[in-house]
């Protein structure tokens, strides 16, 4: 089986892709992130459409601004500065302060 490392962040098997080939993907909802910050449905579709970029697995989180007043809701984010956020408001919070610097590494503990 042949798996690529992507940007070691996670990786995809590629072994039942063909790469240019349109086929027809799975309709499984398995959301993968990529580094082009589009939510893809599955590996296959991220492959398809991105060529093998990875960024996280789950649905791409989106921040824009920063929030005063974060909910203490406990839905923790790994970030790649290796910082664990309690939800995705403290996550967004440190992006913007950050200017960007960091990404979503995963959903859940580093």
């Amino acid at each position: 089986i042949k798996k690529w490392p992507l940007l070691g962040l996670g990786w995809v098997n590629c072994s039942r892709y063909i790469k240019g080939l349109k086929i027809a993907c799975p309709r499984d909802w398995r959301p993968i992130c990529g580094t082009d910050q589009k939510t893809y449905s599955n590996e296959c579709t991220l492959y398809q459409e991105f060529q093998p970029r990875k960024l996280h697995e789950g649905e791409c989180i989106q921040c824009t601004r920063y929030s005063e007043a974060c909910p203490r809701d406990y839905k923790p984010h790994c970030g790649s500065d290796g910082n664990v956020y309690s939800n995705g408001c403290t996550f967004c919070n440190a992006f913007v302060r950050s200017q960007g610097a960091i990404r979503l590494k995963n959903y859940g503990l580093c």
